[in-house]
């Protein structure tokens, strides 16, 4: 995975029990799937699986559903997918029209799989989620 799409976990995040068992977690590759992330990087965006920047298109929808409720988004330092540093752009981009709607952590140490899988979620990344669902709604 780290052929195809650069640094996808910080490998000492993740247990060899979890490496053993892979394909259970992901199954087998799907080439658009994995041209998916060709694309990304050959249009420095993200689009579809056949290359449209089609999320983009749609902004307008994505930013009246921010309005309904808040989002946290959660990025490794060390992703080798998706540059952390697109967090803070993208919440710039939301703050325009929502301000306050969109939040994200970076998870120092972290790749792009272990944020979710790795051994330190409990401890790393948990926490960032549980109190982000603890919040009080804004009205």
């Amino acid at each position: 995975m780290d052929l195809l799409y650069g640094r996808d976990f910080a490998i000492g995040n993740v247990d060899r029990a979890v490496f053993d068992f892979i394909d259970d977690h992901f199954g087998p590759l799907n080439m658009d799937t994995v041209a998916q992330a060709i694309h990304f990087a050959r249009c420095h965006e993200i689009t579809d699986w056949q290359g449209a920047s089609v999320y983009l298109d749609s902004l307008a929808k994505s930013l009246a559903l921010l309005e309904a409720f808040p989002v946290l988004s959660l990025h490794g330092e060390d992703n080798g997918l998706c540059s952390a540093d697109s967090a803070e752009l993208l919440k710039d981009y939301y703050d325009q029209a929502a301000p306050g709607r969109y939040r994200y952590r970076v998870i120092a140490g972290h790749g792009h799989q272990d944020c979710l899988i790795g051994r330190h979620v409990a401890t790393q990344v948990f926490p960032h989620v549980l109190a982000f669902l603890a919040e009080e709604p804004q009205s």
